[in-house]
Order: structure tokens, then sequence, then C-alpha cells
């Protein structure tokens, strides 16, 4: 009876995950940046863009800084503000190939599929340092209830969170 208890408590969790990535993968279904932008958008807004600050939907462009602007508080911001893409300067594809690759080794269950961040440094060509923050970052967002807004944003495959 002992041998049918799980080892990790959210390996459920990691498979539903798992089973809504896109059926082949994250680049092919988010090819550019604008795409995986776009995607963000439309998940963290579904309504149209908000601002984060008074929370109005009168908003403004900034075409040069690829930002908007609150119309009544006047804060600019971006689809990452306050959100753990803030402030890096990975782009987004990044995010969502991490978030994909940890949910991959997760859902595998066995300790040597488990993602370090040395294996995370080689998939992604970033330095050890900055794979080790994503890493800590992911794990954190993509066991939230649903899987955090980057569960949110790739998982869009026939089982969809």
């Amino acid at each position: 009876m002992t041998e049918l208890l799980e080892l990790d408590p959210f390996s459920s969790h990691w498979t539903r995950l798992s089973m809504a990535l896109p059926i082949g993968g994250v680049r092919e279904c988010f090819k550019t940046e604008t795409a995986c932008v776009s995607r963000m958008r439309k998940v963290r807004w579904p309504e149209g863009v908000k601002c984060p600050g008074c929370g109005s939907a009168s908003i403004g462009r900034i075409k040069t800084r690829k930002n908007y602007q609150c119309c009544v508080c006047r804060r600019q911001f971006s689809v990452t503000t306050d959100t753990i893409c803030h402030r890096t300067h990975l782009g987004l594809m990044t995010w969502f190939i991490g978030a994909e690759t940890m949910i991959a080794a997760h859902a595998k269950g066995r300790a040597q599929d488990l993602l370090t961040s040395e294996r995370l440094s080689g998939k992604l060509g970033v330095t050890y340092k900055v794979a080790y923050q994503l890493r800590k970052k992911l794990r954190a967002d993509l066991l939230q209830q649903g899987g955090g807004l980057l569960g949110h944003c790739i998982c869009v495959g026939p089982s969809a969170i």
C-alpha cells in the first residue's frame, strides 16, 4: 500500500500542466517574441488592457517604447509589469521555454529528470546565475493554483487548464 503513495504531492499538478502544453511545443506555438507578448496580454487582461496601478481601462500606447500609459494616473507600464518577468532582461520566449522545460521535467517525476540550473542554463543559453534565479521564480509561479501566469500563457493544448 505504501508504494502507491506519491513521492511528490504536486505530481498531479505537474501532469495536468504537462498535458495542456502545446502539441508542437512552445517554440512551434509561439514563433516570435511578439506572439509571446500577445499571448501574455490576452491572458493577463482578457477584457482589454488595464492599468496595474489604478485599474483604469483608459490606456494610451507608447509605440516607441512598446509600453502603455494610463490616461488617469499617468503610470507607464508594459505587459510584464508586476509579474515575475518584470525588470529582467530576458525575452518572454525565454520565460515560456523555461516554463515548458520545468513542467516537462517535473511531470516525469523521477529524480534524474528533475531540472537543474545547469541543465536549464544550457537549454536557454543563459548563465548559471540567471538560470538559477529563473528556475526559482518559475517554480514559485508554476506551483500556484492553475499554474500561475506563465502556466496559463503556455498551456494552450487540448486539455488546457
